[in-house]
Formats: structure tokens, sequence, C-alpha cells
């Protein structure tokens, strides 16, 4: 158990699933009422179908999205995250929201699109981490808190060969693991410094509800 469990402490992530629109017999995938969700995971998760054509534009990734650590509620009033988010809104229901990961993905705030998934994370040597204070939004856009990421320079809880799966037609992120690190247990709650070195597979699954 890490010593403080929030999102700057974070080692794996697998990003969750987007939303999609309401399911009608006569919609022909393509066309405008097409709004099928950014499925979760991958490095750079999968964007949405915005009236029957993809948009890649917002894709959250591992330095960007709507938010570190959650993906963005849908709003009537279109997204507060104004320099980045969907502002022009359009429908009066079946909005969905978009899914959460290391970033979380954007709401799309209309009714016959998708929303974006949220992106997978390890911590590995050459992993991508923001520099310097991330501030973390709520999924209404309230900030939460703001401070670095923990391990930035450091070599403990180190995942090597790490595959990013998304889960394209099936909804949540895969992320596989085939080796952890050996690392001393330096910054967890224990009694004695342990050393641990061992191979292992994992696949982790993180639904988004």
């Amino acid at each position: 158990m890490f010593l403080s469990n929030d999102l700057w402490h974070r080692v794996i992530v697998s990003g969750g699933v987007g939303g999609s629109d309401n399911y009608w017999d006569q919609t022909q995938i393509y066309t405008d009422d097409d709004g099928s969700g950014g499925s979760g995971g991958g490095f750079t998760a999968p964007g949405a179908w915005r009236h029957g054509k993809y948009d890649a534009s917002k894709s959250a990734n591992s330095t960007f999205g709507f938010s570190f650590g959650y993906g963005e509620s849908s709003r009537y009033d279109g997204s507060l995250n104004k320099k980045y988010g969907y502002t022009t809104t359009y429908g009066a229901n079946d909005r969905p929201g978009a899914g959460s990961g290391w970033f979380g993905g954007f709401a799309s705030h209309d009714g016959n699109s998708g929303s974006g998934g949220g992106s997978s994370w390890a911590l590995t040597k050459d992993a991508a981490i923001p520099r310097g204070p991330i501030t973390a939004y709520d999924s209404s856009y309230n900030p939460v808190q703001t401070r670095p990421y923990e391990f930035i320079d450091q070599n403990e809880f180190l995942f090597t060969d790490v595959k990013s799966i998304s889960g394209i037609w099936e909804g949540n992120g895969k992320l596989l693991i085939t080796i952890i690190n050996s690392a001393a247990a330096i910054s967890c709650v224990t009694r004695h410094n342990n050393f641990y070195g061992f191979s292992l597979f994992l696949l982790f699954e993180v639904s988004s509800t």
C-alpha cells in the first residue's frame, strides 16, 4: 500500500471506455446518428464518432486529456474546459460521458456523438510524465488539487515490457505486463526493507462503471 492513495501516486492505469449515444434500429453505420464511444485504453486512447465521422482531434494520451485522472461528464451547455473541450452542443438528450484513465477523455455534449475513452499508462523508464505541478479537475471541471507526480525521478516500481491494448469494439482497455523490475519497497508501508525481484504476466481490465 502506498503512503498516499491518490492520482499523483499511480503507477499503472488502464483506461475506461467512453459512452455512446442511443441505439436505434434504423441507424446506419457512418450516418449522422452514428455516435459510437471511444474505446478505452491505449497510450493514446481512441477518440469518438461524431455524426458518423471518427474524430481523433481530442484523444487522451500520456500528457493530454480532459483532466489528469478524470473523464468528463456530459453537460447541457457544453464543456467547461474552454481551451480544449467541445463547446458546441447538439440535441436535447442521450449525451454520453467520457472514460477516465491516466488522462480522461472528452465528452461530446452531443446527442449524435460518442465520447472519448481514457488513456492507459504505466511507470516505465521512458514513460511520458507531465513535468511540474499537475492540476486535476473532477468530471464537472471543479479543481481537485495541484501537485507534481511523485515518482518522476526514481527507479522504484518500474514496469518493463508493457503493452497497452485499446478495447476496440469491446469497451475497456487492457494493459499487459510481463516483467516487474526488482526494486526496494522504500515507498510502501512495510516493517522491513525487503527487495523484490520476480517475473509475471498480468492482464488488467478496468471497467468505467
